[in-house]
């Protein structure tokens, strides 16, 4: 049966159709890296794509709170690297980037999750708290992580999320 339907198939045309849209679209966006975090705001950068990069005229970013509902907000003629500002604090977020052509846009590139630091008080009472490279705090305590060298373990309240590595004196 399956071979039947094959055969009915116009396979020259779903090639052309292919063909077409590889020569006339660039491709996405290479290596997006998120390099920086803050409390409400993110710096991601990108690489031009692979593909057709000279056909590329403009680059969107698009970014949504992963929230069950939210919104994906799409910020259009981007470069890299780019600073997106008014994020909400301590929230996972997720971006992607898409290359823009005269004949059409490319496919999204890869999604990048990231989750913003919080507010910034005056739990280390010399320097601010250590985070990891994805932006998410670097917890200690007892059955948890010893913090690294330089660092002493602060708790501010009642769980083990509730712990800050502090820059020692």
């Amino acid at each position: 049966m399956h071979s039947l339907l094959c055969l009915n198939l116009d396979l020259s045309a779903i090639y052309q159709c292919l063909r077409q849209g590889y020569e006339t679209h660039p491709s996405a966006p290479e290596n997006v890296t998120v390099v920086d975090i803050g409390e409400d705001w993110v710096k991601v950068e990108w690489a031009e794509p692979s593909a057709n990069a000279h056909l590329v005229q403009s680059f969107s970013l698009f970014i949504r709170k992963d929230d069950r509902d939210a919104k994906i907000i799409e910020v259009q003629n981007v470069t890299s690297p780019h600073i997106e500002y008014g994020l909400e604090t301590d929230t996972e977020y997720t971006l992607f980037v898409q290359s823009h052509g005269a004949a059409g846009d490319s496919l999204m590139s890869t999604a990048q999750v990231f989750l913003t630091q919080p507010l910034q008080t005056s739990i280390c009472t010399h320097g601010q708290p250590l985070f990891h490279p994805n932006g998410n705090r670097y917890h200690c305590g007892a059955g948890i992580r010893n913090c690294p060298a330089g660092y002493q373990c602060i708790v501010s309240g009642q769980t083990e999320t509730d712990t800050y590595c502090c820059p020692k004196r």
